[in-house]
């Protein structure tokens, strides 16, 4: 006889050897198991089990002689309600990938909360779809389609582009406030950071209210340059050598026709037509607009043309807009006629200034002919001798081309400007009865002024100086150019020399008028008498240089007086242009021409909005709520002005719930006050009085309490 084993080890061999056998009769409660009884096929009896075990039998098993007493569990319950499943006699439970209950909405294949199917499978969670039973939902919110998803989304621009104020994923970026869904983002000026079209915020310590370098739109204001890292502005500075904002080059200098003048660049002429500099503030045929300076973003590109969302115009010129200019004057020390001048001499000649033999000596009437119809490769009046006598009131090539060129021992450069005003019918004209642009300027002021014998034109005057001055024109025919005064006077139009007045004289006149018909002829005049035609060869629109070159060279006398008619160009004035749905800076919205009507949602025929979601006034007729911010996820006011998702809506919301039966009661498989779920089978509790057996905080069959928190049944 085999050794005894004790009871208990014998009653779990029993229970293994039943889980096991093929045939579920052999162990049933109603053929206990007991002394010698043979656990083996057709369940045979006492007496063949003894046989079968000393004989080699059909493979039974030889239990001792003891009694193994029928475990004591209750017969098991039939599915009450759930659709089992009928190979292994289970329970239906949530997480199988079975919507196999009819109180199941989804099955996912999980019993987690947050992906779209609620752990308890009663509810299938908001902005969620879960079509496949066994599959991962899927999401429903597709941000880029210009719909805010509430509880996910807190702005949707109908694109995915992060950096615009709504990022790729739908939440609103920093800096941006996303009013409108579909509609794109807005940056806030004044809040200390800097996105989208803003230039500047906040900087100098103060906010964008202009004044300090940046404007109440955060523009940066004309003239200013501001450090984004630093946060601060400063005024441009034209001279330091460093181009900023606003310049298109610094040479430097102040000094004009060296290419750079005032930190805008000059048209390069080379030998024919100019190049048109784009921001110098004169509107060419060949630019949609000029508005004087070189910056985008602000109507006028940078390239001189209209920027969507702006109207440009060309600004008729005000009754006290004058022409300006730019000119250099030279001053020169002539010949000591006086004491006090021939002291002043004395001195400066001991320092190594020397006095100018081709001033204060000569007199005459004028000398034609003494410089070359083309001007030289440094665009100045090339001196020629046409006979083998020097011409009258002339010195010789060598003193003439001190004239017009800077050399410390003969001249001193005065900056200035002939300021032409309108005098009506399109003229404008800059008149001096006596001229005396380097008086107290120049040399030693007083000393070198030749006023001793000339009573009528007052102390300290300056005489001795030439006249420097180049401008441009889009030639179009009818120009007019008027000269009258003293002394020599040269000018050049398209490198060709139109107006010879040369030499030492009393007041004279010459002109010319440019061909009306556009054929490039210029119609000249001297003295009023017609002089002859010039073909200057231009051509229609294109834009040319005129070289006015013109000497004092006799004291007591300086009359100029300059006409110029139809060589200004307009400025170009650029505004936003409210009505054309681009919104520009100064314009907080623009639905377009017929939709800028003010109402609810809808811009104001002036470009601001109208009442609106985010305006921190509820209008009952559109809104729920409007907190001014509206981008509550969950339990304010979501964006759309609409409550938000809250629990208690009878919506599960991802992320923040893991159910909502809209009861909140905390019954049974029900939801408690905190969208959490109340007591379940699972939970790890016993609730008997929900006809619970066991709860051993799980889900799962098999494992000695089923998924529907009853016993594991062992036929």
């Amino acid at each position: 006889m085999k050794p005894a084993k004790s009871l208990d080890v014998w009653r779990i061999v029993a229970t293994i050897a039943c889980a096991s056998l093929a045939a579920a009769a052999a162990c049933s409660p109603e053929a206990p198991l007991g002394r010698g009884v043979k656990a083996g096929a057709g369940g045979a009896t006492n007496a063949d089990a003894g046989a079968d075990a000393s004989s080699g039998g059909s493979g039974g098993i030889d239990f001792p002689d003891i009694i193994i007493a029928p475990i004591d569990v209750p017969a098991r319950p039939p599915c009450e309600g759930s659709i089992c499943d009928g190979g292994s006699n289970m329970p239906a439970v949530c997480g199988d990938g079975k919507i196999n209950r009819s109180d199941e909405k989804c099955d996912d294949g999980n019993t987690m909360s947050g992906d779209g199917c609620t752990a308890n499978c009663l509810q299938i969670e908001a902005n969620y779809v879960c079509p496949t039973p066994g599959q991962k939902c899927v999401s429903t919110i597709f941000c880029g389609d210009g719909k805010i998803s509430a509880g996910a989304e807190t702005c949707d621009d109908s694109n995915t582009i992060a950096g615009d104020g709504c990022g790729a994923t739908c939440q609103q970026e920093p800096g941006f406030t996303c009013t409108l869904a579909g509609t794109p983002c807005e940056s806030k000026c004044g809040d200390g950071i800097l996105v989208g079209k803003e230039e500047c915020e906040f900087y100098n310590g103060a906010p964008p209210l202009g004044g300090n370098g940046c404007a109440a739109n955060c523009t940066i204001e004309p003239g200013w340059e501001c450090d984004a890292a630093a946060k601060t502005c400063h005024r441009t500075i034209c001279g330091n050598n460093v181009v900023e904002r606003w310049e298109q080059c610094d040479d430097g200098n102040t000094v004009p026709f060296d290419g750079c003048h005032e930190c805008l660049k000059e048209p390069g002429c080379g030998g024919a037509a100019c190049e048109p500099i784009c921001g110098d503030g004169k509107r060419y045929n060949s630019e949609e607009c000029d508005d004087g300076n070189s910056q985008s973003g602000d109507g006028c590109s940078s390239s001189c043309q209209r920027e969507p969302g702006y109207t440009c115009v060309d600004v008729p010129p005000m009754t006290t807009d004058k022409i300006s200019l730019p000119t250099i004057f030279r001053d020169f020390i002539g010949k000591q006629k006086t004491p006090d001048r021939q002291s002043y001499a004395a001195a400066q000649a001991a320092a190594g200034v020397r006095v100018h033999p081709d001033f204060n000596v000569f007199d005459g009437s004028g000398t034609m002919g003494v410089v070359a119809a083309k001007l030289g490769a440094d665009r100045l009046p090339v001196y020629v001798v046409p006979n083998p006598a020097e011409p009258a009131n002339f010195t010789g090539k060598a003193n003439f081309d001190l004239w017009y060129r800077n050399d410390p021992a003969y001249n001193r450069p005065v900056l200035g400007a002939l300021d032409l005003m309108p005098n009506g019918a399109g003229l404008y004209v800059f008149e001096a009865t006596f001229f005396g642009p380097v008086d107290g300027k120049g040399f030693v002021p007083g000393l070198d002024s030749q006023n001793v014998g000339c009573p009528d034109v007052g102390a300290n005057r300056n005489f001795s100086f030439t006249t420097e001055s180049h401008f441009w024109f889009e030639y179009h025919g009818g120009e007019q150019f008027d000269f009258t005064g003293d002394d020599d006077v040269w000018v050049f139009v398209n490198n060709t020399l139109v107006i010879d007045l040369g030499g030492l004289h009393s007041p004279q006149a010459g002109s010319f008028t440019l061909d009306a018909t556009a054929q490039g002829i210029a119609h000249r005049t001297r003295l009023g008498a017609n002089i002859g035609d010039l073909d200057l060869k231009m051509v229609f629109g294109s834009v040319y240089e005129v070289d006015l070159f013109h000497a004092e060279r006799q004291e007591c006398g300086s009359n100029f007086k300059l006409t110029l008619k139809a060589f200004n160009k307009p400025k170009s004035q650029c505004k936003p242009f409210c009505g054309d749905a681009v919104v520009t800076p100064g314009e907080i919205c623009d639905d377009g021409t017929t939709s800028n009507t003010g109402m609810y949602g809808r811009c104001t025929p002036d470009c601001r909005r109208g009442p609106y979601c985010g305006d921190a006034i509820v209008d009952p007729a559109h809104e729920q709520c409007d907190d001014g911010v509206n981008l509550s996820q969950y339990g304010g006011c979501a964006p759309g002005c609409v409550k938000g998702p809250f629990c208690g809506d009878g919506v599960v919301q991802s992320g923040f719930e893991d159910c909502d039966d809209g009861v909140l009661a905390g019954n049974y498989n029900g939801c408690d006050k905190n969208c959490r779920l109340g007591p379940h089978c699972g939970d790890g509790i016993v609730q008997v009085d929900a006809g619970e057996q066991c709860d051993d905080g799980n889900r799962t069959n098999g494992d000695g309490c089923n998924a529907d928190c009853r016993k594991t049944i062992i036929h």
